[in-house]
C-alpha cells in the first residue's frame, strides 16, 4: 500500500516559517512597546519629581533653569508619546500579519488533515475489500472441498 503524501507539504513548511517569522516580529514589536511605555513612564515621573523640587526654589536664576528644563522635558514626553503611538501601530500591524500567517497555516493543515482522513478511509476500504475477497475465496474453497468429500 502506498504511503500518504501531502503534495503541498513544501508550501505548508514555508507558511510555518512565515508564521514563525511573523511571531518573532510581533514579539519584537511588543518589546518595543514595553520599552517605549517604560520610557514615557520614567520621563513623566522624573518631570513630576523635578516639579516638586522646583516648587520650593526661590533663586530666580535657578527657577529659570528649572522652567527651561521642564519645557524641554515636556517636549521629550510628547516625542516619547508619539514614539509610543508609532510602536503601538507597528504592534497592531505585526499582530495582523501574525494572524494572517496563522490562518494560512491552519488552512493548509486542515486540508492535509482532510486529505489524510480520505486516504485512511480509502486504505481501510481497500483492505476490507481484500479481506472480503479472501473470505469469499476461502468460502468457495471450503464449499468445493465439501462437494468433493461427498
Amino acid at each position: 500500500m502506498p504511503t500518504f503524501a501531502f503534495r503541498a507539504a513544501a508550501v505548508l513548511k514555508l507558511r510555518r516559517q512565515e508564521e514563525e517569522a511573523a511571531s518573532r516580529l510581533r514579539a519584537e514589536a511588543a518589546a518595543a512597546v514595553d520599552r517605549a511605555e517604560r520610557h514615557v513612564s520614567q520621563t513623566e515621573s522624573l518631570l513630576a519629581e523635578k516639579l516638586r523640587e522646583g516648587a520650593g526654589i526661590s533663586d530666580p536664576a535657578r527657577r529659570e533653569w528649572y522652567r527651561n528644563w521642564i519645557v524641554r522635558q515636556r517636549q521629550d514626553i510628547a516625542r516619547a508619546k508619539a514614539m509610543l503611538a508609532d510602536r503601538r501601530s507597528a504592534l497592531g500591524a505585526a499582530t495582523t500579519r501574525l494572524n494572517a500567517a496563522h490562518r494560512d497555516v491552519r488552512v493548509l493543515e486542515r486540508l492535509r488533515d482532510r486529505l489524510f482522513a480520505a486516504w485512511q478511509l480509502a486504505e481501510r476500504r481497500a483492505e476490507q475489500k481484500e479481506l472480503d475477497w479472501l473470505g469469499t475465496v476461502r468460502h468457495a474453497m471450503a464449499e468445493r472441498q465439501q462437494e468433493e468429500n461427498r
